[in-house]
């Protein structure tokens, strides 16, 4: 646990570490490695007068206390999890994400931030800033919603994949909510959650944008997108000539069409050998 304390040196989490309370000061060109858990449990900064210190996260870096800011004024780079569960972190210094990097809610940032295609937007929350991402893009640790005020862009490798259920429960998909612009690009993905099947009438809405743009690589607006049994499926609406809000992403009509199983395709193929037989060996009339 630590709580007001300068770090002089550099060091390497493999453990947990718990700041509770107060201001950390990090310098002497040093750095902090964290792969374990790092909580925050109050809200304070963590700076560096000479500007000569940073945070390298291949674990856990959260904010589990405080309902105020945590303000981290030192560059952070990201290669594990970022999050906070109340409050919010406040990166006013460069914030940079690596390979395999998961981005939740509760985190604000001043410069524009761009995510690999090994990343993952996911979590619940609100998250400040604009962003550029490669990856995927998962609200909800299972269904849930995540909020960006600044512009969202998807690009060509990323995956937009939203979990759906039935109408009858209180949260019934996955949504984004996008208060700048939002540009489609990639793949748009759906499953189902709890094998609970909606009712055709249903509509889901998955991104809701001040402005949308661009289009998805694998559905355009009107075209249907299945599951991945290949039961199920859905039309997507999007974009001008959406029967819907035009700068939203909404799935309505739902379909379900059962594919027989192997075993019931071997035995109606056996049916209609014996029939073919049958008409075969059928005497002719003289």
């Amino acid at each position: 646990q630590v709580e007001d304390n300068p770090l002089p040196r550099s060091f390497v989490n493999q453990g947990r570490i718990l700041w509770s309370d107060g201001d950390m000061t990090g310098s002497g060109g040093n750095a902090l490695t964290n792969h374990g858990e790092f909580a925050v449990a109050g809200d304070g900064t963590f700076g560096s007068a000479a500007d000569d210190f940073s945070i390298h996260n291949y674990g856990e870096f959260t904010k589990t206390g405080g309902t105020g800011t945590t303000v981290i004024d030192v560059p952070f780079t990201n290669h594990g999890i970022l999050s906070a569960e109340t409050g919010q972190f406040h990166f006013t210094d460069s914030l940079t994400f690596g390979s395999n990097a998961t981005l939740g809610g509760g985190v604000q940032f001043d410069a524009p931030l761009t995510l690999p295609s090994s990343s993952t937007l996911a979590g619940n929350g609100t998250i400040m800033g604009s962003i550029t991402t490669g990856g995927t893009v998962a609200p909800g640790n299972s269904i849930g919603s995540l909020t960006i005020t600044g512009d969202l862009t998807l690009l060509a490798s990323s995956t937009s994949f939203f979990e759906i259920s039935a109408s009858t429960d209180p949260i019934s998909s996955d949504f984004v909510s996008v208060s700048g612009t939002l540009t489609l690009g990639g793949t748009l993905s759906w499953d189902l959650f709890a094998s609970l099947d909606p009712v055709q009438t249903d509509v889901f809405t998955l991104y809701s944008a001040g402005t949308l743009t661009g289009a998805f690589q694998n559905v355009a607006n009107g075209g249907r997108l299945f599951a991945a049994d290949m039961n199920r499926s859905f039309l997507v609406n999007y974009g001008a000539g959406s029967a819907f809000d035009p700068n939203q992403v909404v799935l309505s009509d739902f379909t379900f069409t059962p594919i027989p199983e192997p075993s019931t395709w071997a035995l109606m193929m056996m049916g209609l050998g014996l029939i073919g037989l049958r008409v075969s060996r059928r005497p002719r009339r003289s």
